[in-house]
């Protein structure tokens, strides 16, 4: 099995569905690491905040609990509490037949505790689609 950083350096993702994951490899290393490519999340930290303390860019469900201290955060000072009925979704434009690539941190604060990160995808006319968790 090959290692994800090894993957991250050397290999690009061309597909991924329901735990499968197709890569290209490079015949070479990248020049200066990883491309970089725009992030087409607004707000990816959450360290914008509404009037009413939600990150901006971002749609909750329920009343995700918002953390301003920077102890629980991964980078700056915001970080979002997810629960089963309560969490925080974004909707991002894509073009059909490009690969995109998705990137998250996420942590746990108790032992048997895990996340789930979900994608719905939607027809052009907003009607569900496929879901990858």
């Amino acid at each position: 099995m090959l290692s994800a950083y090894f993957l991250s350096r050397y290999a690009r993702l061309e597909f991924a569905r329901n735990g499968f994951e197709i890569y290209q490899f490079a015949s070479h290393e990248p020049p200066n690491g990883l491309e970089e490519v725009p992030n087409l999340l607004d707000n990816s930290g959450f360290e914008r905040l509404t009037v009413k303390g939600s990150p901006a860019g971002w749609l909750a469900y329920g009343s995700p609990a918002v953390d301003t201290g920077g102890t629980k955060s991964h980078s700056g000072k915001i970080s979002v509490l997810a629960t089963k009925s309560a969490g925080v979704y974004a909707k991002v434009p894509i073009e059909p037949g490009q690969v995109y690539t998705l990137a998250h941190w996420t942590r746990a604060d108790r032992p048997d505790q895990f996340a789930r990160l979900q994608i719905n995808w939607l027809t052009k006319d907003l009607q569900p689609g496929d879901v990858s968790t």
